[in-house]
């Protein structure tokens, strides 16, 4: 990343550290209330081939994004920003997906928030999720900034 003071060599060797530290993690055990860290990205979920890229504990921000269309309607999104260490691993697990166009799951618990194909590398650390109310936004925005709805680790 530009201005992170480290050059590619460094930012490939953190990404392969944080990916075996993530690799390494205890299957998450599913509750009815979810922490941040509870927001994993996947490949071939549910699958023989599943793997952990990364989870929600590097969001930085997350947040409605009301958008109003021609006809009246609003969507909403869930907007979140990851941190550096997170950027990057979502950087270098678009890039690995990328290469077969394989699809990259955003789950919570047994819900999938997203499931899209990687077409190209995701460097800005930044991820947006349709959501079918405000309320859902909502509630997915205060979950994963740790709000006091959450639950607390």
């Amino acid at each position: 990343m530009a201005g992170c003071g480290k050059d590619e060599q460094e930012i490939q060797e953190d990404i392969e550290k944080d990916t075996e530290i993530i690799e390494e993690q205890p299957e998450i055990e599913i509750e009815e209330r979810y922490t941040p860290k509870d927001l994993l990205f996947l490949s071939d979920f549910r699958g023989e081939n599943e793997r952990q890229w990364l989870d929600g504990r590097f969001i930085v921000e997350a947040k409605v994004i009301p958008a109003p269309e021609p006809d009246g309607n609003v969507r909403y999104f869930v907007g979140i920003e990851l941190d550096e260490k997170g950027a990057d691993l979502l950087k270098y697990t678009t890039e690995e997906l990328s290469k077969e166009k394989d699809t990259i799951y955003i789950v919570l618990g047994d819900e999938i928030l997203l499931e899209a194909k990687v077409e190209e590398v995701i460097s800005s650390g930044e991820v947006i999720i349709a959501v079918d109310s405000p309320e859902r936004a909502q509630e997915l925005v205060e979950m994963l900034s740790g709000g006091e709805d959450s639950a607390k680790d």
